[in-house]
């Protein structure tokens, strides 16, 4: 972490797109206010205490929900300080469903497994058809393949994703 920290400062590093985890290391190292930096996170589950010591830190940061089966960002959304840490919206051409247990969209406000359909979402898992089989079902609403991410969410009143803990 102080390591990384030394050579973003040495290089005037400007965007830095990592992980919560990374993200808490590079806080805990010492990281300090850049004042043109900008900030990306995914992968993991950014906390509202977190998102706030990357602000003090970041002139801009996005959070959102990423994986390597839908190529990357598939929802994004801009953190601000004192407001709920969300997975925000679908990113162009992605599609993102909240199903319940019995594969059905459930209302705004209620719990779901998130799904993301769209032209980033690889369709398969190559030479895993078993595992295939699993992440990989027909789109809900569409024609085209989703991936169950087996992220739990549910939509907020202001169209955005919030990530909730399985129960």
């Amino acid at each position: 972490g102080a390591e990384l920290t030394a050579l973003m400062a040495a290089e005037h590093i400007s965007f830095l797109h990592a992980a919560p985890s990374c993200w808490r290391m590079l806080v805990q190292s010492g990281l300090r206010a850049v004042r043109g930096l900008r900030g990306l996170s995914g992968g993991e589950t950014l906390s509202a205490d977190l998102a706030g010591e990357i602000l003090e830190r970041c002139r801009v940061l996005w959070h959102g929900y990423e994986s390597a089966e839908t190529g990357g960002h598939a929802t994004l959304g801009r953190v601000e300080a004192g407001r709920p840490v969300t997975l925000g919206r679908p990113v162009a051409n992605t599609r993102a469903y909240v199903l319940d247990e019995h594969g059905d969209p459930v209302p705004v406000g209620v719990p779901g497994e998130l799904l993301v359909a769209g032209d980033g979402v690889a369709g398969r898992y190559l030479a895993r058809p078993e595992l295939t089989a699993i992440a990989f079902v027909d789109e809900p609403l569409g024609d085209g393949v989703a991936y169950r991410t087996g992220q739990r969410v549910r939509w907020r009143d202001d169209g955005t994703l919030e990530a909730m803990p399985w129960s």
